[in-house]
């Protein structure tokens, strides 16, 4: 057998074995998230409940509704990356207002970010356009990349912008924290695409979020960037502009 049949083999197989493990992934994923959600709607309602309680016990089911809340939307996240990399994600793309649900998306973090002392600064550049997505993706996407980097900053301002470059929406996350150098990014992503454990940490970064963040990303012909600028940590993603030209503001 050649060499160039013994590679092509060989990456079929990875490719078998990766399509098996994301699926396991997902699977999991999926039975997750009943019993968070459950988790989460119960807290929620005893906290609410009028009966008396101490403040600490209160305090306590605010947590687990917050934690709750996240591992919900990682798990989501994770459900959705793992169906766009086995190519049976089919969300229709939109023009996409990307302000607003970065917006959206730093509100439902802002509770989680004040229990690690951390607040998120948005600058949305004038006579922005929209982007070329899906709404629920980009939720998913901005949540997945705001979570790993207000988990690992040591800022207590997140700076966000949402700009233009080059014909595409750029939506920037800058502060001081760890970061890699974009060569290792995209051997780490291409790495977690054929691990069964795709969780791989390193320095400031989290493989989970990085692979929801990317594959969905992906499909929507967006790109994932990261690295250092003027000493800052810079963890950034573009979308395509939309052909659709109107005006949109936050």
């Amino acid at each position: 057998m050649e060499i160039g049949e013994l590679t092509e083999q060989t990456d079929r197989h990875a490719a078998v074995l990766s399509r098996t493990q994301l699926s396991l992934l997902r699977s999991v994923a999926l039975e997750l998230k009943t019993p968070l959600t459950h988790i989460s709607g119960t807290s929620h309602m005893l906290s609410q409940s009028g009966t008396k309680q101490t403040d600490e016990v209160i305090e306590q089911l605010r947590r687990i509704q917050l934690s709750s809340d996240r591992l919900i939307y990682l798990v989501d996240g994770l459900i959705l990356a793992g169906r766009a990399a086995e190519g049976q994600l089919n969300f229709p793309l939109e023009p996409t207002n990307i302000a607003a649900v970065v917006n959206d998306s730093q509100h439902d973090l802002a509770p989680l970010a004040l229990r690690y002392g951390k607040t998120f600064s948005l600058q949305v550049t004038s006579s922005l356009t929209p982007a070329t997505a899906h709404p629920r993706l980009l939720n998913l996407v901005c949540y997945s990349l705001l979570d790993t980097v207000m988990r690992t900053s040591q800022s207590e301002v997140i700076e966000l912008l949402v700009h233009h470059q080059l014909g595409d929406i750029m939506v920037t996350i800058r502060d001081d924290g760890d970061s890699i150098r974009p060569a290792s990014l995209r051997s780490l992503l291409s790495k977690l695409g054929q691990s069964s454990q795709p969780s791989v940490a390193l320095p400031g970064v989290s493989g989970l979020s990085l692979f929801i963040a990317d594959s969905l990303l992906t499909n929507m012909s967006g790109r994932l960037h990261m690295g250092r600028v003027r000493g800052k940590r810079v963890v950034s993603f573009s979308l395509p502009m939309s052909h659709q030209l109107s005006l949109i503001s936050l």
